[in-house]
């Protein structure tokens, strides 16, 4: 694959919310073939950002030979973020048509499960999920244990929290409204064809990291987050509602708070040893609850 791959950053028709919520769509196309083709919410898309789009399509189609747009300001873009890269502006009918086809069959529930979310819970939802990556939890809670929540005044009375992470690629939290469905999502782990009567329902908070390459100018990090957040019924998975959001930024929350204080106690916990356990005050939207998080034995651990 030696031609020079085409691309292209534009605004797509906004997802529905209130207010709307504006998508910009990035195509990459190689000798008419569609390498590429990601939607991103948001009026625009930060470097970083695009670095890890462009980075991810040369992970999965090798180094690109080089890169053209018929866009010249995405085309100077570009030569500022690849400065070792040969960049040109150059027509692309494909594109136009690839850009058409992408706006007409825009699925925007499997596109962001952040875009109809109300702006405040959004951004709420975000930093806690910059908290639960800057506070490592997987550090300390194992693979195959979950956390206790309680939050009586959200009728949440034997909550699990999974921790994500221990693999280095998919980070975050899973959260279940009971142990029951913590543990039937154990089995449905563990087995290939499980036999169930019954699904767990789980809320997730994600973020998979993305490897930006060497030497890109004006990215600090090697890596930058990919968020993702949903509900997961039974087979279906949708969007999350702003108080199932509020739920789960309180579970991250709460959590951050419980491994950054007890994170000894909670790695003696997981080892044979007490119960660690912590009370807390977090913001539900614009209140103040109580929730209480302690552990539970892993897996196989007495307890």
């Amino acid at each position: 694959m030696s031609t020079v791959w085409s691309v292209d950053l534009r605004a797509l028709p906004a997802m529905t919310g209130d207010p709307p919520v504006p998508v910009l769509g990035l195509l990459c196309l190689c000798d008419g073939k569609l390498l590429a083709a990601q939607a991103l919410p948001g009026p625009q898309v930060a470097d970083g950002a695009l670095l890890s789009v462009l980075a991810g399509i040369e992970d999965e189609h090798g180094a690109s030979p080089g890169w053209s747009s018929p866009s010249a300001g995405f085309a100077a873009r570009l030569g500022r973020l690849l400065p070792d890269c040969t960049v040109a502006v150059v027509e692309s009918p494909g594109l136009d048509r690839a850009f058409t086809g992408l706006a007409e069959h825009l699925d925007e529930a499997e596109l962001d499960g952040f875009a109809e979310l109300d702006h405040a819970v959004r951004g709420a939802l975000l930093d806690a999920l910059e908290a639960v990556l800057q506070a490592k939890p997987w550090a300390v809670v194992p693979a195959d244990a979950a956390v206790r929540i309680t939050c009586r005044a959200l009728g949440m009375e034997d909550g699990r929290i999974s921790v994500l992470g221990h693999a280095g690629a998919s980070l975050g939290l899973l959260l279940f409204d009971s142990g029951r469905d913590h543990d039937l999502f154990r089995v449905l782990s563990a087995s290939a064809s499980p036999e169930l009567t019954e699904l767990p329902r789980i809320t997730s908070l994600t973020a998979e990291l993305v490897a930006v390459p060497e030497g890109i100018a004006g990215v600090d990090d090697e890596h930058q987050p990919n968020p993702d957040v949903a509900v997961v019924e039974g087979q279906h998975r949708r969007a999350p509602t702003d108080s199932e959001a509020q739920r789960l930024t309180l579970a991250a929350t709460a959590l951050c708070r419980f491994v950054t204080d007890e994170s000894a106690a909670i790695v003696a916990s997981f080892d044979g040893g007490d119960q660690a356990r912590g009370s807390y005050s977090v913001a539900y939207g614009d209140y103040e609850v109580d929730v209480v998080v302690e552990t539970v034995p892993a897996v196989g651990r007495p307890g």
